[in-house]
């Protein structure tokens, strides 16, 4: 009698433990599909998205960019997007700064959005979805730095959006 009541316990904790067992093992799988899926829309989203800097001038404090957006992803969130300027200054020998986005004018070591053009040469603005860099538009931006840039001499900009794209050139200051 003591062999059937210690075989109904141990049978009822196998019935117990197997859904549950089967139920994690559910839950992980689920769970390693959904972050699949997320790395892949990210790597899908990266390999459609791509920046050229057409232009880059520098005068005094200024450093005047045109970028391209040469992918197929929209591109927007600025304040997201980060901006590395190297470069000689005149007073304070070789800098390199991280600028901060900002939507405010005036002041030092920021950057902001001039303008999104259809074509920049010939002044078209964008004609819809406003403050998007659609494919195939261009985007003027301005940053200004603390530190006046040497005049003729070698400086580079990097550009990341949010989702890791980078675009760099280098370039002389005038």
């Amino acid at each position: 009698m003591e062999t059937v009541l210690a075989a109904l316990i141990v049978i009822s904790l196998i019935l117990f433990a197997i859904p549950t067992l089967v139920n994690s093992a559910l839950t992980a799988q689920n769970s390693f599909v959904e972050d699949w899926q997320s790395l892949q829309q990210v790597s899908i989203e990266r390999s459609a998205t791509s920046l050229a800097i057409s232009d880059a001038q520098a005068q005094n404090n200024i450093v005047d960019l045109t970028i391209r957006n040469v992918g197929t992803t929209k591109l927007a969130d600025f304040e997201e997007w980060d901006l590395i300027l190297q470069y000689d200054a005149v007073s304070q020998g070789y800098q390199i700064e991280w600028v901060p986005y900002t939507t405010l004018s005036g002041g030092m070591q920021r950057w902001q959005v001039e303008g999104i053009y259809i074509d920049v040469d010939q002044g078209i603005e964008e004609a819809f979805e406003p403050d998007i860099l659609n494919p195939g538009e261009q985007m003027t931006i301005r940053v200004t730095v603390a530190s006046a840039v040497k005049p003729a001499s070698a400086a580079q900009v990097t550009v990341s959006t949010p989702n890791g794209i980078t675009a760099s050139t280098v370039f002389i200051c005038q």
